[in-house]
């Protein structure tokens, strides 16, 4: 055993109850936001450890996730074997401590229209996980030939202690009601309303999806951190492109008004796309192969700056400047958080990233280029970012995707949870490719509590579960034959031809035949095209019908392999 070396873990946990607990976007992603840079802070923190209390050295970030690092340092004197127990303690103690937004007014002097003028900005918001649920734990480090074992051990102690400790952090105590203006009314309020859970603490400073709310201190330190920390920001220091716009900062403005869809039939206003992606066999080939805390470096770095940030900056170079993903917005009033001013126009990309966890990842895009945008992704994945599929070591990295289409209104966490389960049903077809599930929901309700029922229930007689799931490969050659098609199928002889399904294979066959005559020789070469995509199932007319809406192309471009 090589003393004196220590492996330390730290993991918030029960993300339920401090991500997903609202639906509210800024607050969703200020909660992300904090557990994303936690493992950062965490390494800080273990600096000033030893600056200021005992030192350690050759303190390493073996891995990072979404929301837990894993750390190794070294005693500088191994006969201080206390010293890990007391920097458990210090990460601890920095966890609960409370770091107010510092509001305070400063001036600063900017270059606006050619001239100079005077401006008065405010601080940003800082991390703020007080209000999180965070396990930390240590244990001594064996050779590196336990390494594996050491790691298994640290997440066993991490689980031991959350099952050991409350699922929420405890809100304030508040004697009394919050008052709170509006167009010169005043009301009170004691439940938070961004949450509806917590008590409320205090008044927002500013308005919050056009009203002045009474909020907790958990959610609106959660949404100043999304809203005005480094949300923006972190596209920048992921992928390392400059200049971006911004990026939406509700649902709502993701989803687009009427006027602003770029969608011809103006039928996906206020709709987008969950994406959810979960990689397959991840912690089967990490036991494999990542034997050693080198192992496990290498691991990470690969999958994370190698190729998912990577693949993230390749594909905000392809929308930063499309249209159909810009939303120009005019503010009506003034953010100092942004240095902007009530009456600016700003230009916002329509994304959304609300969880980045290296192999987990969830977006929500616009549902005219949801489609599109994990078809893009998956071809990323097979091999579009550098000419050779992702892999680790010969082992190829493949993912599942869940995909659901629905309002901007939807419970995001409902709807989240759908897009898990539809990539579990993805990894039960396939975990050696690139596979996806979507489902369009016209009404959340739609889905209702029984999920394997709703599945099977979308499958006409002599179509199986499985082909309802598809490869990622195939999604932008899907797409984009089927606009060569689209404008000779009338929509009404596709549904028929559905329903017939739906009444036994042999009924559908007459309808099929009738929708293939109508087409020209080069729309039944796409539509051959096309069913090759379906592995020639009769499951295309129901895909097609479901998707007809979604699958939707960016001028000019073509699908296809690469």
């Amino acid at each position: 055993m090589k003393k004196g070396k220590f492996y330390l873990r730290v993991e918030g946990v029960n993300l339920a109850s401090y991500v997903y607990d609202t639906d509210n976007l800024s607050t969703i992603r200020g909660g992300g936001l904090t557990l994303l840079e936690l493992p950062k802070k965490v390494e800080e923190w273990m600096m000033d450890f030893s600056k200021e209390k005992l030192p350690i050295k050759d303190i390493t970030a073996i891995s990072c996730g979404a929301s837990w690092g894993l750390y190794s340092f070294t005693l500088s004197d191994p006969g201080k074997d206390l010293v890990p127990a007391e920097l458990t303690c210090f990460i601890r103690k920095r966890l609960n401590e409370s770091h107010p937004v510092d509001l305070s007014e400063t001036l600063t002097v900017i270059d606006k229209s050619g001239e100079q003028a005077t401006r008065k900005i405010k601080g940003r918001p800082s991390l703020e996980p007080v209000h999180a649920t965070v396990m930390v734990e240590v244990t001594e480090a064996g050779e590196e030939a336990y390494f594996q074992e050491d790691r298994e051990r640290l997440s066993a102690l991490l689980r031991w202690r959350q099952m050991c400790s409350p699922t929420v952090a405890f809100p304030s105590v508040e004697k009394g009601p919050v008052e709170v203006e509006n167009e010169g009314k005043k009301a009170k309020r004691r439940v938070c309303e961004l949450d509806y859970v917590r008590p409320a603490a205090l008044s927002s400073e500013h308005r919050i999806n056009g009203r002045i709310r009474a909020v907790s201190a958990s959610c609106y330190s959660r949404y100043q951190y999304g809203a005005w920390g480094k949300s923006d920001e972190w596209y920048s220091e992921v992928t390392g492109l400059k200049d971006l716009p911004l990026f939406t900062h509700h649902f709502h403005e993701l989803a687009g008004e009427e006027s602003d869809c770029p969608d011809p039939e103006n039928s996906l206003y206020g709709k987008m796309a969950v994406i959810y992606i979960d990689g397959n066999h991840f912690g089967r080939l990490q036991g494999k192969h990542c034997k050693t805390p080198k192992d496990q470096e290498a691991f990470d770095r690969k999958l994370r700056l190698e190729y998912q940030a990577r693949a993230l900056g390749s594909l905000l170079e392809k929308i930063r400047d499309d249209p159909a993903w810009i939303n120009e917005i005019t503010l009506d009033e003034d953010c100092p958080f942004l240095d902007c001013q009530s009456g600016d126009k700003i230009k916002k990309i329509r994304l959304e990233t609300l969880l980045w966890g290296g192999d987990e990842v969830i977006w929500v895009a616009p549902a005219w280029r949801g489609w599109w945008f994990l078809g893009q992704y998956f071809n990323l994945v097979g091999g579009g970012l550098d000419g050779s599929p992702w892999s680790f070591k010969g082992q190829p990295l493949t993912f599942a995707a869940g995909l659901v289409f629905c309002h901007n209104t939807a419970p995001i966490y409902r709807i989240k949870e759908l897009a898990r389960r539809l990539a579990e049903m993805a990894k039960g077809v396939s975990r050696k490719k690139n596979m996806v599930a979507y489902q369009v929901l016209e009404s959340f309700d739609m889905a209702g509590p029984d999920f394997e029922s709703f599945i099977r229930g979308r499958c006409p007689e002599g179509i199986k579960i499985d082909e309802m799931v598809l490869d990622g490969r195939d999604m932008l050659d899907i797409a984009g034959y089927f606009q060569g098609i689209k404008g000779q199928i009338p929509k009404r002889a596709l549904y028929r031809a559905v329903q017939a399904l739906y009444s036994g294979p042999e009924e559908a066959e007459r309808p099929m035949d009738d929708i293939t005559a109508q087409l020209d020789r080069e729309a039944r070469n796409c539509l051959d095209c096309l069913s090759g995509c379906f592995e020639g199932g009769k499951s295309m007319w129901l895909h097609l019908l479901e998707l007809w809406d979604y699958l939707v192309m960016p001028q000019g471009e073509e699908g296809g392999h690469v």
